[in-house]
């Protein structure tokens, strides 16, 4: 029998690549585990949407652009007030040559959009500057945000995939202004920005009120990396697509019980609430269902100020006012646009000003780390707490009230069916 002797020193070289692979696999764990949550939070709450039927006008959504190409479908279809010729390609890929709507196919894909916009708002805001904590937190809230919930659940709406173009534009769009300030001009990202734009105006004309973020993005280089005129006019091919577009949309009919009514204080108190959304829990309380519009409107206007006065004062103004504008230019139109009656069944037109309100409350969570321990309190209760609440709260209610909606509807079904004739 051979004995080997060996030093402490070979010993020690030996273990290298086992402790080089639990370094690594420790790394990944803390890298991924947020992903995961967040994954999880998304399924927890948005799963169970993918046993939701078809229902208020999908039939005849479906039909639109049927037996029709995506090359004419880009010539507009006469039937629809809008001109939305991608989302509509998706749709005829979403049913079969029979008519039956893939249904199950149509959720998963909503929820997929949901929560790779989650995910890029979490990329967005470590890209502007906040920490890993904040930026979990804006993912959290885009993700859980109550106003998110018709948009994700009912399969046929049209802002989850729009607002994935939008985000993955404005991502691409600021790796290649790094790029840049770093002497390196990387053509493939801008190529993908201009086209993730692009899809994103044929999928809704909600991504169309972003197109100032590009110039925001060109303009806001470090002062200490100053750049020449010319190479912040990438944005132009952005503003082109724009006018192109917008060329296009203006030309075609529209139904005037949709859309004409718009600058209704109501409708813009809604979408305010949507911005200071916590507030809509206390209110409820007091009874502010009974207050005249006027007093309503200056309660939640109020509220959205001091979101924004707090993300400038935890963060940066720069921040806040990348989110500010984010919120006011998605909801501007669907105020100047769109009656309370179309409104105030639809949340869902909220949807791509989410991202703007989720960095806001980022930008604003620093302030839990400062002054006393009670100002740390009730800055941790207003930003974090309270809004988390409301968001597990509201989706929960939400999702209840859905599947009883789905449960009278086929019972509804079943009867009409069972009539003679």
């Amino acid at each position: 029998m051979q004995t080997v002797v060996t030093s402490p020193e070979a010993l020690k070289r030996a273990a290298l690549p086992y402790r080089a692979w639990l370094g690594q696999a420790r790394r990944c764990a803390l890298a991924a585990w947020f992903p995961l949550a967040l994954t999880a939070a998304v399924l927890v709450l948005y799963a169970p949407s993918i046993a939701y039927p078809v229902h208020w006008d999908d039939p005849s959504w479906y039909a639109q652009g049927q037996g029709m190409s995506l090359i004419e479908l880009l010539r507009a279809v006469p039937t629809y007030q809008f001109y939305r010729p991608l989302t509509m390609h998706v749709a005829r890929l979403l049913t079969t040559p029979g008519g039956v709507v893939r249904v199950v196919g149509a959720h998963v894909l909503q929820i997929g959009a949901h929560l790779a916009i989650a995910l890029g708002v979490f990329v967005l805001a470590l890209r502007m500057g906040l920490g890993c904590w904040p930026a979990r937190l804006a993912a959290l809230l885009f993700a859980l945000h109550p106003f998110s919930f018709q948009a994700v659940a009912w399969q046929g709406a049209h802002q989850p995939l729009s607002t994935l173009a939008a985000v993955a534009s404005v991502l691409a769009a600021d790796a290649y202004a790094v790029g840049l300030r770093a002497g390196r001009r990387r053509v493939g990202l801008l190529l993908t920005s201009v086209a993730a734009y692009a899809a994103g105006l044929l999928l809704q004309e909600s991504v169309l009120p972003l197109v100032w973020v590009f110039g925001w993005i060109a303009l806001d280089a470090p002062r200490r990396t100053p750049l020449p005129r010319r190479e912040r006019l990438w944005p132009l091919g952005h503003l082109a697509l724009t006018c192109a577009y917008a060329a296009v949309w203006l030309s075609i009919p529209r139904t005037q019980e949709i859309t004409g009514q718009g600058f209704q204080p109501i409708v813009l108190a809604y979408l305010l609430q949507g911005v200071a959304f916590p507030l809509g829990w206390p209110l409820v309380q007091v009874g502010a269902a009974d207050w005249p519009v006027g007093m309503l409107l200056a309660a939640l206007a109020a509220g959205a100020g001091l979101l924004v006065w707090a993300a400038a004062r935890g963060t940066s103004r720069r921040i806040a006012t990348l989110g500010a504008l984010w919120v006011a230019s998605s909801i501007a139109p669907v105020w100047a646009g769109l009656g309370w009656d179309y409104v105030s069944v639809g949340p869902r037109l909220f949807y791509a000003a989410a991202p703007g309100v989720a960095l806001l409350f980022a930008a604003a969570s620093p302030l839990t780390g400062r002054g006393g321990r009670r100002a740390r309190a009730i800055w941790l209760a207003l930003l974090v707490a309270l809004p988390l609440a409301v968001c597990i709260r509201d989706g929960a209610d939400q999702q209840r009230l859905a599947e009883a909606a789905f449960r009278h509807q086929s019972r509804a079904i079943d009867v009409m069916a069972s009539r003679p004739g």
